[in-house]
């Protein structure tokens, strides 16, 4: 398995574990993401983005679904890409935003987190 993979792998457990985590307790997953609420937040979002579009895309072609991973890669660098545009107190208003929803809302949302890591282990994991 390439580094590629195993980066792709381990940023979607991870994300997989936060979904659960805020799908079980949205309230306290909602406590953590306000600290990423400044500069570094948005840089350390960015960076993230950027790393997991080059790790889906660089290993699409070891998977089952290249065409997934590739899809969900061309999302994120879109989404890395975008984040800059928001500024600094766009973002964290977003985050404040984010702060405002219900508990289903936000588990709502962490459905669609734990899709997202399902579908990339699937694709990744030899089976």
């Amino acid at each position: 398995m390439s580094i590629a993979a195993q980066i792709a792998l381990l940023i979607a457990a991870l994300a997989g574990l936060g979904s659960l985590w805020g799908l079980a307790a949205p309230d306290s997953l909602m406590l953590i993401i306000d600290r990423f609420a400044s500069r570094k937040g948005l840089v350390f979002a960015v960076v993230l983005r950027l790393a997991l579009a080059a790790a889906l895309w660089f290993s699409s072609t070891e998977s089952r679904a290249p065409w997934l991973l590739q899809g969900l890669a061309i999302l994120a660098l879109t989404a890395a890409l975008g984040l800059p545009f928001l500024g600094v107190e766009r973002f964290k208003a977003f985050l404040g935003w984010w702060r405002t929803k219900s508990s289903r809302f936000v588990r709502g949302a962490c459905v669609f987190g734990i899709a997202f890591s399902a579908a990339v282990l699937w694709a990744l994991v030899p089976g």
